[in-house]
């Protein structure tokens, strides 16, 4: 009795856990650049910060949208620098993303998506906060999700404290960006197909 009351408790938790894992399969990461394509990034962008990260899907989708939310005081404001990527058949299911901020001297915001056949920008700007500086907080390691999911990848908070929070305490919600006076996050959806496309 207590070998089956065993085996029965082995295949529920298989079971959930096979469960977990199918429903989670894609996955983002941050991208390591070597020392020559760092070299090559600040030759061509000496001033501007750049945050890049590699997505892996293991399942079918119909588009990819990336985009920049602020928070004004925890209350999202605005949405900037969208990016929509539709995905052919061809397509191959792995790429990167990047988010560029340059200093002209308006704060400019570049979101970037590329795979092996395609790529696509957009930018928005706003006049930064001289009293405050930016503070990011990427996505520590890789980070799985689900389709028609929203993902976010990186905080950058502005403050005048120079100890952010870490990811994890971040993720709890949107409360925590009352602390500051403005906050974005980038974040990313990948979008299951119509039902009767694939």
């Amino acid at each position: 009795m207590r070998k089956q009351l065993l085996a029965a408790v082995l295949l529920c938790a298989l079971i959930a856990l096979g469960g977990c894992s199918s429903k989670n399969k894609n996955s983002i990461a941050p991208l390591s650049l070597n020392n020559d394509q760092q070299s090559i990034v600040r030759l061509l962008n000496p001033f501007d910060d750049i945050y890049t990260y590699t997505y892996t899907m293991r399942e079918d989708y119909a588009a990819m949208t990336v985009w920049l939310e602020r928070y004004d005081q925890g209350k999202l404001a605005e949405k900037m620098a969208e990016v929509e990527f539709l995905r052919a058949d061809t397509d191959p299911k792995e790429g990167q993303i990047a988010l560029i901020t340059r200093y002209t001297p308006a704060l400019q915001w570049v979101v970037s998506v590329a795979d092996k056949t395609n790529a696509s920008s957009n930018r928005s700007a706003i006049l930064p906060d001289p009293e405050h500086y930016p503070l990011a907080v990427p996505v520590p390691a890789e980070l799985k999700f689900a389709l028609d999911e929203d993902v976010t990848i990186l905080y950058i908070l502005y403050s005048k404290d120079d100890t952010p929070p870490t990811f994890e305490v971040l993720k709890g919600g949107t409360d925590l960006l009352t602390q500051y006076p403005d906050a974005y996050l980038l974040k990313c959806r990948f979008s299951a197909p119509v039902q009767g496309e694939k």
